[in-house]
Order: C-alpha cells, then sequence, then structure tokens
C-alpha cells in the first residue's frame, strides 16, 4: 500500500471517528443524558447535511444560516469533502442583556464521503438564504464505468 493509500484510509478513518463521536454528543444531548457536559468535544457546534445523488451530479446543501463564503473552506481530497468554517459570536455587545442565547457560533468542521469520484475542478458552490450549495460533478471515469 502506498504512502498516499495510507493517508487517505487514515483521513476516511479520522472522518468516520469524528462523526460517530458528534452522533454520540448530540443524541445524549437529546435523550437528556448530558451529564454535566459532552462526552467528546470535537468541534464547537456542527451545520446539519444532506447529500443528493442525480444522474451528473452530487449536490451537498449545508444550514449555514449568518454566514459569509469568507468564513468558510471546502477540501475535498480521496472522496470525501471537508467543509470547515466560522460563525462569529454576535454576543459580544455589553450593552445588551440575552436571555436566551441558543444559536452557536465558533467553529466547525464537517467530513463526508462521496460516493463515487468527482471532478474537483468542476466544482462550483453558492450560499444562499444561509444554505451552501456545493454541486460536485460527477467524473467521467466515474460515469464511464458505470461505478455511480
Amino acid at each position: 500500500m502506498s504512502s498516499f493509500e495510507i493517508g487517505t484510509e487514515v483521513l476516511k478513518l479520522e472522518t468516520n471517528l469524528a462523526n460517530r463521536f458528534q452522533s454520540i454528543n448530540e443524541e445524549d444531548h437529546f435523550l437528556g443524558r448530558s451529564g454535566g457536559g459532552k462526552l467528546f468535544t470535537i468541534v464547537d457546534w456542527s451545520p446539519r447535511i444532506d447529500l443528493i445523488e442525480d444522474p451528473n451530479e452530487f449536490l451537498v446543501k449545508v444550514d449555514l444560516p449568518e454566514m459569509e463564503l469568507k468564513n468558510i473552506r471546502i477540501q475535498i481530497y480521496s472522496d470525501v469533502l471537508t467543509i470547515f468554517g466560522n460563525r462569529k459570536d454576535d454576543h459580544s455587545n455589553i450593552n445588551k442583556v440575552y436571555y436566551r442565547a441558543e444559536r452557536q457560533s465558533g467553529t466547525f468542521t464537517r467530513s463526508i464521503s462521496i460516493p463515487c469520484s468527482v471532478s474537483i475542478h468542476e466544482t462550483k458552490t453558492e450560499l444562499k438564504d444561509g444554505v451552501l450549495y456545493v454541486h460536485l460533478i460527477k467524473s467521467v471515469k466515474s460515469l464511464t464505468k458505470g461505478n455511480c
């Protein structure tokens, strides 16, 4: 196995492990079992993601209200899409009293596996109405081999 293949497998394992820990945290919170803190702290918050396939592309939709593209970074490595971002905390105004502050802020990282190869150079992104749209065009190789 080449070092590239090993690196790819390690990234997939790290992504899988991080997502499993996030799921445990969310389940514990939902069931009221927080016990004074999260079992694992991986990121400040985690946006929701949809992955949708059509014959020519995958569409990834990410809920990112009140964010700007300049605060979002996207990486594709070995059929794994990773989205990094930082939503600024708007609670810094000392002249305001917050009676409830539930909206999350800070850094996040989300990674998802893409079922087949995509053409990285044809990736298109847009941020509209608080939703990030990432269009991942299937590679010619994937389309011709019928892998997807």
